[in-house]
């Protein structure tokens, strides 16, 4: 179910079941429905043989995004930064906002790290380390192999 803008009651006026039903029956529904499906795309980087999942919601204008891209091997991260797609558009003053949090697995060591998601311009976002402003890239924070794991949970204001 689509989410409707909230209706702007006026004093004095009858509320209807219909009225009730469009505005804040249909509204919460649309909060608790299964979340749309999406298949993002690379920038610097192809799934090949790997994996790459997400799904979605919208509410007014926030947009609730999660995925995961696992590699395979014939998957790579080519250039830095990776960038991966968004659902919807993002309002253009949301440049370098950071909208989540996402969670960095080298299967084969073990290793994970959490890092950043910033919102760019051409409606991607790309993976920031917090710690020093780097990005994910071909070797960044490691080499990529497969089995290794990129999960992101993004939240943000569409356009």
């Amino acid at each position: 179910m689509a989410w409707t803008s909230p209706r702007t009651w006026v004093v004095g006026e009858a509320v209807t079941a219909a009225l009730m039903n469009a505005h804040i029956r249909d509204n919460l529904k649309a909060l608790g429905d299964a979340l749309s499906s999406y298949t993002p795309t690379l920038t610097n980087g192809t799934v090949g043989n790997g994996t790459i999942t997400g799904n979605y919601t919208a509410a007014g204008k926030r947009v609730w995004y999660r995925g995961r891209f696992t590699l395979g091997s014939t998957s790579t991260i080519s250039a830095t930064p990776l960038r991966i797609s968004l659902p919807v558009a993002h309002v253009s003053n949301q440049i370098s906002a950071i909208a989540g949090v996402v969670y960095l697995l080298d299967s084969s060591a073990s290793a994970r790290r959490a890092w950043l998601p910033l919102l760019n311009d051409s409606n991607s976002f790309f993976v920031t380390n917090p710690a020093d402003g780097t990005n994910v890239g071909p070797t960044n924070p490691w080499t990529w192999a497969t089995g290794d794991v990129i999960d992101w949970d993004v939240s943000y204001e569409s356009a």
